[in-house]
């Protein structure tokens, strides 16, 4: 009867330990730690913004660690230096910093001037200069740019369209939206593309005139988030439950943009009619297509007829498997070609 009686005492303790056990792993598995790098210049990153405050990120196991940094550049050399995990960036940023063994692209998250009122080439970027009076009068001036952004391909096309050389200008690298705001107002530069908030604060400035806008060319952004390929490759499940919870926060702000525009406020003291403004023109998804690629790859070919980008192969820097298995109706590009 003891020996019955012990015997039933040990296999109770080892069942309740074998219980603890699995529902620590259990645990451990839900809260898992995702260091999040987010830009604060442009506004790929609400959707990131709404998905915490919301509890999103908790809800499909995440334990969500932000870091912000100026621009989406910044944030996929905060992943290439291994202090984040994910990163978002604009098209030109994403192939600039891309090599195929660093990090991969695992979803379109925006597409500008793509909204649900079809809006070509409104993708809020105004250029702004002092003492020029039309886009003729670049030429030989000090143009503000922030080396890496998708800003560069911008001042490009914009230059070509107006028939002035790239060599016919001085561009000036600048490291942050506020020095480019310092640099206007000092005069060490001329002339700069500002979107968002920053456009009015340099309208007030004295001498300040709208030169033209990006609309005046055929010019789109998409962002992208990648991930480092750490990630995407040994734990393409937590990637899929970062997706899913990226995609329900990208409804939430279709159908909720008045409180995404306050989470956005609260967080970075963006004016909400900005805010408003940003979901307005731009298209938010969680997909990747055949023209995500292609428009990526147009990028890259010119950038490498220029020489400016590292020579890779783009369809390796492409991973979309996560985003299949959390949706297999958003993916319509085969990386099988």
């Amino acid at each position: 009867m003891k020996t019955t009686l012990k015997y039933l005492i040990v296999l109770t303790l080892i069942i309740s330990l074998i219980s603890i056990v699995g529902c620590n792993k259990k645990t451990a598995r839900a809260n898992q730690l995702v260091r999040f790098a987010i830009d604060t210049a442009g506004d790929t990153g609400i959707q990131f913004r709404v998905a915490r405050a919301k509890g999103l990120f908790e809800k499909h196991g995440i334990k969500a660690e932000f870091s912000d940094y100026a621009y989406g550049v910044d944030t996929l050399n905060a992943v290439i230096t291994g202090t984040a995990d994910t990163g978002i960036a604009a098209d030109y940023a994403a192939i600039n910093r891309l090599s195929g063994d660093n990090m991969k692209i695992v979803a379109t998250i925006s597409r500008s001037g793509q909204n649900e009122n079809k809006d070509k080439n409104k993708s809020g970027n105004v250029l702004l200069g002092k003492g020029i009076d039309s886009p003729k009068e670049l030429k030989g001036k000090k143009l503000g740019v922030s080396k890496g952004t998708v800003m560069e391909y911008l001042w490009v096309k914009y230059l070509n369209h107006h028939n002035i050389k790239d060599d016919e200008v001085k561009f000036v690298a600048l490291q942050s939206p506020a020095e480019t705001l310092a640099a206007i107002q000092s005069g060490d530069i001329d002339a700069a593309f500002f979107n968002g908030e920053l456009i009015p604060k340099v309208k007030n400035i004295e001498g300040i005139k709208e030169i033209g806008s990006s609309s005046e060319v055929e010019f789109s952004v998409r962002g992208f988030f990648l991930a480092k390929n750490e990630l995407a490759n040994k734990d393409p499940k937590l990637v899929s439950n970062i997706l899913k919870a990226l995609n329900e926060a990208t409804e939430f702000i279709k159908k909720n943009p008045d409180e995404a525009a306050d989470i956005v406020y609260k967080e970075l003291k963006v004016p909400k009619e900005t805010v408003l403004e940003q979901i307005k023109v731009t298209n938010r998804v969680v997909e990747f297509n055949d023209e995500d690629y292609e428009h990526l790859n147009e990028i890259k070919e010119w950038g490498d007829n220029k020489g400016i980008f590292k020579k890779y192969e783009l369809r390796n820097t492409i991973d979309t498997k996560p985003l299949k298995e959390a949706f297999s109706d958003k993916v319509s590009f085969q990386n099988d070609k």
